[in-house]
């Protein structure tokens, strides 16, 4: 079997590194940091706040409390100022059964220490990511609300685009609505004040526990939402969270949005027609399926031959892939190797993207980052390796 997803570690991580006054402690082997870090750097390369208490065969046999311990009292000496620390365990400690809140207590430090159980023998990345956010919730406190302001969850630092989309967002909904937080994107303090926040928007289900517990701890309601691509995608969503905060009108709102995106899409209705009807497979992680199967058979017409977001056994995946008729893969990085076997185009759109560096934020929600996926689509037929066949006719190869 090949998981479609990493284990909960890497969730716990994704959950908790966008937290830019924290630092990140892996009570566990080296290799839970390298991995992390690796698929870390590509998106963020300046931006590294972890370390690893790095486990060996004497802390499996006696137990690694005390190496906790002392890992902490060293991150805290690596990074002087931090607001937290994240205390991440895996598989290791685990099993042994480490007292984590025992070795958390007597490093005696004076900024909070969560800990957030990662060991991949019990869960998932999706599993890690709701456990990080909950973890976080721990910290939260009530405040006076904000009138017609949200939060929104599900959007992961190391997303690819996550930096350019919650900038899009901003934007968008700022008319009407302020954003509090993004939890998992931000200041601790922005973190511990989301409960301020009228709404919490939950985007393709990530995040729903955090929603959850807000909501039974502080009354904080919440929807879930497709995320939010395209022009449809994008007017959809502003209804819904004007729905959810009693705003009556959206469309003046939206109208500044509507008319530059139409003018991009116009730009660019001669390289789209040729899209149009293509055979596509998306394969990316729950929190973005709906919203980009969505964009793509309603606004670009291409027909979405399957989908998968990574649940289950990505072999049996691929080999749907290949019976396919698809032509351009949705993706991430993983799906290189089936594209360059099969000759078929790939977009990255979604995590892990490691194998191309992005130094400033760029999105694909608003009109800006609708211009970037288009040109991202487009690019990406355009500059793949075809050949004529014997027959005359033109294939990818």
């Amino acid at each position: 079997m090949k998981p479609g997803e990493s284990c909960r570690l890497f969730g716990a991580y994704r959950a908790c590194i966008g937290i830019r006054d924290a630092v990140i402690l892996f009570h566990s082997v080296v290799g839970c940091n390298a991995g992390t870090l690796l698929l870390h750097l590509a998106q963020h390369p300046a931006d590294v706040r972890q370390a690893c208490t790095v486990m060996y065969e004497s802390d499996v046999l006696y137990g690694g409390t005390e190496t906790l311990r002392d890992g902490l009292r060293h991150v805290a000496q690596l990074y002087p100022d931090p607001q937290a620390i994240i205390v991440i365990s895996g598989c290791v400690p685990n099993l042994i059964g480490d007292d984590m809140a025992a070795a958390i207590a007597a490093a005696g430090l004076d900024v909070p220490v969560l800990h957030v159980m990662g060991a991949g023998t019990v869960g998932t990345m999706g599993g890690g990511y709701e456990a990080g956010l909950r973890a976080l919730g721990a910290y939260m406190r009530p405040g006076e609300i904000v009138p017609r302001s949200c939060n929104i969850l599900g959007i992961s630092y190391d997303d690819p685009c996550a930096e350019g989309d919650i900038a899009a967002l901003r934007e968008m909904l700022a008319p009407r609505v302020q954003v509090q937080s993004v939890p998992g994107c931000g200041s601790f303090a922005e973190m511990r004040d989301a409960p301020r926040a009228a709404l919490n928007i939950v985007l393709g289900g990530g995040g729903r526990e955090l929603a959850a517990y807000m909501q039974e701890q502080f009354g904080t309601p919440y929807i879930v939402a497709d995320y939010p691509y395209g022009i449809h995608g994008m007017t959809a969503f502003i209804e819904c969270v004007a729905d959810a905060l009693g705003i009556a009108e959206t469309d003046a709102w939206t109208a500044p949005f509507v008319r530059a995106a139409e003018e991009i899409v116009r730009r660019a209705a001669e390289p789209l027609r040729y899209l149009y009807g293509t055979p596509a497979a998306v394969l990316v992680d729950s929190v973005h399926m709906a919203g980009l199967c969505t964009f793509l058979a309603e606004e670009l017409g291409m027909e979405v031959a399957l989908s998968s977001d990574g649940r289950g056994d990505m072999r049996e995946v691929y080999d749907a892939v290949r019976a396919s008729d698809a032509v351009v893969i949705f993706g991430s990085s993983y799906e290189k190797e089936l594209c360059a076997d099969e000759g078929r185009v790939l977009v990255r759109i979604c995590y892990p993207v490691f194998d191309r560096l992005q130094l400033v934020p760029r999105g694909y929600l608003g009109a800006e980052g609708l211009a970037h996926l288009i040109e991202e689509i487009v690019s990406a037929v355009l500059q793949h390796e075809y050949s004529p066949t014997e027959y005359g006719e033109i294939r990818v190869r």
